[in-house]
C-alpha cells in the first residue's frame, strides 16, 4: 500500500450514473438493466439479459435512488453470468440495485471507471421474516492458521481435496485515480489494521493529504469539464493527458487553478489535474472515496520467502514511482519491486536497504529507487521467475507512523505492529469460477465486497485532528483505527460479511 512522507493516501468512490469512460467497441452499447425476483426472508434474486459486449457484470447495492445515494454503495457482488442471489440481508428491507458491466476491450477490470453504468436502477426487497423453529446445526470446523493469528493477521487455512492448500484473507483498499470502486489485479490492498493509517497521512508539521477533494482543489467540477472539453480521450492516459493540458495550460489555469507538471499538491489545480490523468499522489479523498472490503482466498507459495508465511515479496502497484519508472496507466496498472517509502513503513534497516537500494533516483518522484531483493539481474522491475509476480505478496506496517518523520528503521528502537499491506499480482488471478490452480493461477478474489466511506468513518469516532504519533505514544492513531474497525462492523445491519474461509470454501 502506498505512503508518502507528506500528504495522505486516501479512498475513492463509487459514482454511478456520471459518464463512464469510453472504450473502443463499447461506445454505443449501453449495459442491461437489471429486475428482481425470487425474495425471502434474507435474499432477493437479480437477473438482466447479458450482452456478448461485456464480460463481467456487478450488482451494486445502495440506501437509496438519490444521486448521493447513487454514489455511495455499500455492497457489491461481481458474477459473468446473467444472474446472481444476493443474500446475507435483513428482512423487510428495500434497496436501490443498480448494473455496472465490463466491456469485453478493457485492457484490466481493475480500474473502476472501465465498467459501463446502466441507464436505470431498480427497487429489490426481501420478504418478511418467516417464523420458524429454530433448529440447532453444527457450525463447520476452522483451523485458524496459527502464524497468521499470533500476528492478528485475518487469514484461514483451509484444506481442500487434493494438493492445493489455500488460505483466505480479509483486505481493505482505497481506490486510485476515480471516484469508483476498482479490484485487486496489480493493485495493493492493507490488512484491517493498517487501511485506516493511509487516511491519515501527514509530515510532522502537520500538512496532510485532501479529506475532501472538493476542498483541496475548489475547482473540482469546472476543471473536469474542461478536460472533457479541451482534452477528450484524455481520462486516465497518465502524462499522455499532462501533455495535453500544458498544451492548453492558461485554459486549465482558469479552469482548475494553478497547477504542477511535478508530484505534488503545490497549487489548487494540482490534485484535480493529476487524479484526472492517473498520476501522481495522492490518488483520492476519503468524503467522495470508499474503502472496499475484499475476501480474497490465495495459495501460499511452499519455498522460503523473506516476507514469510507463505507470502512472496511485496510488490508496489499503481503507484507515483511506477509512473516515473514505466509510465503507468492506471486503466492497466502495472507493479515494480517494493519501493523505498514502502521500505521505510516496514521498518528496513540501512543496512537491508543499502543492499537494494541507492542505486539512482526515480524520475518525477525524485526518490531512491531500489531493486528488487535478490533478483539476478539487478532491476526495480521484477523479472520473469521471481515469485513476486505469481504468489500474493506481504510487507508489514509499524507504528509510529502519522506526522512521524520516516527513516531507516535502527534495531532497538521501539515499533508497534500495525498490520499488513499486500499486492495482488494480475497474471497469477484465477477468473471467476475458477479454482486456486486453474491454469497456474494461485489467488481469486471472491465476489462479494462492502464499502465505507469518510462520513461512515466520522459517525463512528473517527478524528480529524492532527496528533502526531510519538515513539511512545500512538493513542489518537490507534482510536482511529477502532473507530475504523466500527465502521466496518456498523456494515453487519445492512448486510452480513460474506462467508471468507472455511464458510466459503464448505459452500463449493
Amino acid at each position: 500500500m502506498k505512503f508518502k512522507s507528506v500528504y495522505v493516501l486516501i479512498c475513492t468512490l463509487a459514482r454511478l450514473f456520471t459518464p463512464s469512460v469510453s472504450l473502443p467497441g463499447a461506445d454505443n452499447v449501453q449495459p442491461p438493466i437489471p429486475s428482481c425476483n425470487a425474495p425471502t426472508a434474507d435474499s432477493f434474486t437479480v437477473l438482466w439479459e447479458a450482452n456478448p459486449a461485456f464480460s463481467h457484470y456487478y450488482i451494486q447495492l445502495s440506501h437509496d435512488s438519490s444521486t448521493l445515494g447513487l454514489a455511495r454503495p455499500f455492497a457489491l457482488q461481481t458474477t459473468d453470468k446473467d444472474s446472481l442471489v444476493f443474500a446475507g440481508l435483513p428482512a423487510n428491507a428495500t434497496y436501490t440495485v443498480a448494473l455496472r458491466a465490463l466491456p469485453i476491450t478493457a485492457p484490466s477490470h481493475a480500474w473502476g471507471p472501465a465498467w459501463q453504468v446502466s441507464t436505470a436502477s431498480v427497487e429489490c426487497s426481501t420478504a418478511q421474516q418467516a417464523k420458524i423453529r429454530n433448529i440447532p446445526v453444527e457450525s463447520p470446523k476452522r483451523e485458524i492458521s496459527k502464524r497468521n493469528s499470533m500476528r492478528g493477521e485475518a487469514s484461514i487455512t483451509v484444506s481442500q481435496q487434493g494438493p492445493i492448500k489455500t488460505e483466505f484473507l480479509q483486505v481493505y483498499r482505497i481506490s486510485e485515480y476515480s471516484f469508483d470502486v476498482d479490484f485487486l489485479a496489480n493493485h495493493d490492498a492493507a490488512s484491517i489494521e493498517a487501511m485506516p493509517l493511509y487516511l491519515m497521512t501527514c509530515d510532522p508539521s502537520g500538512n496532510c493529504g485532501p479529506w475532501d477533494a472538493k476542498t483541496q482543489s475548489p475547482l473540482w467540477d469546472q476543471c473536469h469539464a474542461a478536460m472533457e472539453r479541451l482534452c477528450p480521450g484524455s481520462r486516465g492516459t497518465g502524462f499522455n493527458c499532462m501533455k495535453c493540458v500544458d498544451a492548453n495550460r492558461a485554459q486549465f489555469t482558469e479552469a482548475c487553478g494553478e497547477f504542477s507538471d511535478s508530484d505534488q499538491l503545490a497549487g489548487e489545480g494540482s490534485f484535480a489535474v493529476h487524479w484526472w490523468c492517473g498520476i501522481g499522489w495522492p490518488e483520492s479523498a476519503a468524503v467522495q472515496g470508499p474503502i472496499t472490503e475484499y475476501c480474497v482466498e490465495y495459495a501460499p507459495i511452499k519455498e522460503k520467502t523473506p516476507a514469510g508465511d507463505g507470502f512472496s515479496d511485496y510488490l508496489s502497484c499503481n503507484s507515483d514511482e511506477v509512473d516515473g519508472l514505466l509510465g503507468n496507466d492506471p486503466r492497466n496498472p502495472s507493479c515494480v519491486c517494493i519501493v523505498y517509502d514502502d521500505r521505510l513503513l516496514a521498518h528496513q534497516t540501512y543496512a537491508s536497504l543499502k543492499e537494494d537500494c541507492y542505486v539512482g533516483e526515480i524520475p518525477w518522484v525524485n526518490t531512491p529507487i531500489c531493486n528488487c531483493t535478490g533478483q539476478i539481474p539487478a532491476s526495480p522491475l521484477p523479472q520473469g521467475g521471481n515469485p513476486s509476480l505469481n504468489y500474493v505478496g506481504r510487507a508489514p506496517v509499524w507504528l509510529p507512523y502519522v506526522g512521524y518523520k520516516m527513516a531507516p528503521w535502527i534495531e532497538g528502537t521501539p515499533q508497534v505492529s500495525s498490520g499488513y499491506n499486500y499486492h495482488f499480482p494480475k497474471a497469477a488471478m484465477c477468473h471467476d469460477g475458477e479454482a486456486i490452480g486453474t491454469s497456474g493461477c494461485t489467488w481469486r478474489r471472491l465476489p462479494h465486497s462492502r464499502m465505507l466511506y469518510g462520513e461512515d468513518l466520522l459517525k463512528h469516532g473517527w478524528s480529524l485532528a492532527f496528533i502526531p504519533d510519538t515513539l511512545k505514544n500512538q493513542s489518537h492513531t490507534k482510536g482511529n483505527i477502532e473507530a475504523f474497525k466500527a465502521a466496518v462492523k456498523s456494515l453487519d445491519q445492512f448486510v452480513q460479511p460474506m462467508p471468507c474461509g472455511d464458510q466459503f470454501a464448505a459452500q463449493m
